[in-house]
């Protein structure tokens, strides 16, 4: 199964966030805050992903008339797992918070990101056409 250009697109713009702004926080920030924002990156991307792989299979499912109702199960299950670390992480200290919410939000960033991307290479004209 062939990726969409769009979330090939906000994967490799993520990866690169995230090494930069871990790079970065290495030289000039706690080590603390370094690995916040490693584990945040690293829980947002790895959601992301199997945020995609989950409903990719779904909507293969719906198109082959074999539709299971494990889209909502796998959310849920993911949602826990990602609360259970991110309380694990907050509560022992592990990481620095400001941190962890700079790593949560790379990929919100890179969905903007690539967004602007496609729009700034798209021409209009050939929309009105």
């Amino acid at each position: 199964m062939e990726k969409d250009p769009l979330q090939k697109t906000i994967e490799k713009i993520s990866w690169l966030m995230l090494a930069a702004l871990v790079a970065l926080s290495g030289v000039f920030l706690s080590p603390q805050f370094t690995l916040g924002i490693l584990c945040g990156g690293l829980i947002s991307i790895l959601n992301f992903r199997l945020l995609y792989r989950s409903l990719s299979g779904f909507f293969q499912q719906v198109a082959g008339k074999g539709a299971k109702p494990t889209v909502l199960f796998n959310y849920y299950l993911r949602l826990a797992v990602t609360g259970v670390v991110l309380y694990f992480l907050i509560s022992r200290a592990i990481t620095d918070v400001i941190g962890l919410l700079a790593g949560l939000s790379i990929v919100v960033i890179s969905i903007m990101l690539a967004v602007g991307i496609m729009l700034s290479k798209k021409s209009y004209l050939e929309e009105v056409r």
